[in-house]
């Protein structure tokens, strides 16, 4: 059996990853390139077949449930700040 190389993306990267790798079709980029059309193809097909799975800790670009907790009441406390700021502005 051949080795090969496995990574762990989050869902946000893997739909940029699929987007790279579309937009390239589009632009002829392989051609452009060079590259080998049948091995890209085979890694349009690999990230097409991509499973869903759990990720590791050391995967960067992941919020834990305190980190996103965390934000989501810094950006409702910013809102909050705006609403309030142009309710005192108007009155002024």
């Amino acid at each position: 059996m051949k080795k090969g190389l496995n990574i762990e993306v989050t869902s946000g990267q893997y739909e940029f990853l699929y987007d790279l790798i579309m937009m390239a079709y589009e632009l002829d980029i392989p051609e452009q390139k060079g590259w080998d059309m049948q091995t890209y193809d085979n890694l349009v097909d690999n990230v097409c077949q991509a499973k869903e799975t759990y990720l590791s800790e050391g995967v960067r670009g992941i919020w834990n449930h305190f980190q996103k907790n965390t934000f989501q009441t810094w950006m409702n406390l910013s809102i909050n700040i705006m609403i309030y700021g142009s309710i005192i502005c108007s009155i002024c």
